[in-house]
């Protein structure tokens, strides 16, 4: 790995290295660089799933004793998003989205005036949404430090493989190594 090319006297972080792998072959190119610079000085980054609005509704909904048809049935009240932009502040008209034509969702909007059950379920999940809900492994980065990776920012197992507890931004920050292999 030809690190010199990325180094750069004039920049500011860290460089971020991208560098494409077969998919049969990148767990033995994390081998490699494993084995090359010390188990304990590499390994992947941690990512932390949050709690979109959807699943914070059908989270609190159920703890407060809801059936699970009640729950979804005020989860479909937030439109589809894979992009997370329809918050429940966004569809109950306490926030504006930018850059949309986007209008707060009529039915969600009545049913939190009218019903105190449902307020109660609502202003919860605000509360709750984005919020951390899972731990998951980063794709593709991978951190190679100069010695063991807890010495450096703290390291956690996710689904039985060491990761840092750091997302891959705070990763950063500490000035840490971060490749991409990518596939």
């Amino acid at each position: 790995l030809l690190f010199e090319r990325f180094l750069n006297p004039g920049r500011k972080s860290m460089p971020d290295i991208d560098i494409d792998f077969c998919k049969d072959g990148r767990a033995r190119v994390i081998d490699y660089v494993a084995a090359k610079y010390g188990r304990q000085a590499v390994t992947q980054i941690m990512t932390l799933g949050t709690m979109k609005a959807r699943m914070a509704i059908k989270d609190v909904a159920r703890a407060y004793e809801w059936t699970p048809e009640d729950a979804q049935a005020l989860a479909n009240l937030v439109p589809e998003d894979p992009g997370g932009k329809h918050t429940i502040p966004v569809c109950l008209g306490k926030k504006a989205l930018k850059g949309s034509d986007y209008d707060p969702s009529d039915q969600m909007v009545a049913r939190y005036k009218a019903d105190d059950r449902t307020r109660q379920v609502l202003d919860t999940a605000m509360a709750l949404e984005n919020l951390g809900r899972s731990l998951g492994v980063h794709a593709c980065g991978v951190i190679i430090a100069p010695g063991p990776v807890h010495d450096y920012v703290p390291v956690c197992a996710v689904k039985g493989k060491p990761a840092t507890q750091y997302d891959m931004v705070q990763v950063e920050i500490c000035g840490l190594l971060k490749m991409d292999f990518l596939v």
